[in-house]
């Protein structure tokens, strides 16, 4: 999902941002946006997450030649790239956090 009570990453290393209006998008905020080596982000589940939730991560070196911006003369990239990875992180069933016990008498 693109907004919504899902969770959103947090604790990103420095050369990442949020996508604005995107609580599940970050992208790499280096100069010309290539990548640093390594980054890092947090994904925080939102109150209403339950069970398991599914990751579809891409990432690139920008686009390709038959992209409008390259066809413009905008911008070139040699040699592009795009990856593709789905991860599924298992999670319980039910509220999260879990209801408290009940107190006893």
């Amino acid at each position: 999902t693109l907004v919504g009570d899902h969770g959103k990453f947090v604790d990103m290393s420095s050369d990442l941002n949020a996508t604005t209006g995107c609580d599940s998008g970050v992208f790499s905020r280096t100069a010309g946006g290539a990548f640093a080596g390594r980054s890092s982000a947090t994904w925080r589940a939102g109150s209403g997450t339950t069970g398991s939730v599914t990751f579809t991560l891409l990432w690139s070196n920008g686009p390709g030649a038959s992209d409008p911006l390259s066809v413009a003369g905008k911008v070139r990239v040699p040699d592009t790239y795009l990856f593709m990875k789905t991860l599924t992180l298992t999670g319980p069933e039910g509220p999260c956090p879990p209801p408290s016990p009940p107190v006893p008498p």
